[in-house]
């Protein structure tokens, strides 16, 4: 729970903007959104670094702390059923979600990591998936992402960074 919360605008929202969502808004939209969002300072920071933009040092840092994650996980997904040993906890909920973001996007294949998507796919499988995330996507969702993705790439002038992994340090 505390490694989602506290990588969240780091490390998961820096590579999801970076590679999917892109980070640009324009003056005028960055004085409305601090506006709206007075309360949550640090969102707000993030959006005023996105709309500058992200240095190639900054995602590939992203990617390998995402990445060191997604390699710890799917070790203790080796050991338990779940996160916290044998019992579904809201940090399967927390990871979940940005799992879902992440597979659901197509910005992580996911293909090195089977006991994630064993994992995955029994949350899934939950009552709470199927009326909670699956009604709520409608059909088109992965379309909408794919075209996400491929603005972003068009804006950043290049293909997707290569997996980072300890070592790499240049996209």
């Amino acid at each position: 729970m505390d490694e989602a919360t506290n990588n969240h605008n780091g490390v998961i929202k820096t590579y999801m903007y970076a590679l999917v969502f892109g980070g640009e808004k324009s003056p005028e939209e960055m004085r409305r959104y601090l506006k709206k969002k007075k309360a949550d300072l640090d969102l707000a920071e993030f959006h005023q670094r996105a709309s500058a933009g992200f240095s190639d040092d900054q995602i590939v840092a992203a990617e390998r702390d995402l990445f060191a994650f997604f390699d710890r996980l799917e070790s203790e997904l080796g050991q338990h059923q779940w996160l916290v040993g044998s019992v579904y906890s809201y940090a399967d909920i927390a990871w979940f979600v940005q799992y879902f973001l992440m597979w659901r996007t197509g910005v992580i294949n996911f293909v090195n990591y089977p006991n994630i998507r064993r994992w995955a796919a029994e949350v899934m499988r939950r009552p709470a998936f199927e009326q909670g995330i699956k009604q709520l996507q409608p059909w088109y969702s992965p379309i909408a992402c794919k075209v996400l993705t491929l603005r972003s790439r068009v804006r950043r002038g290049g293909p997707m960074p290569k997996l980072a992994r300890a070592g790499v340090t240049k996209l």
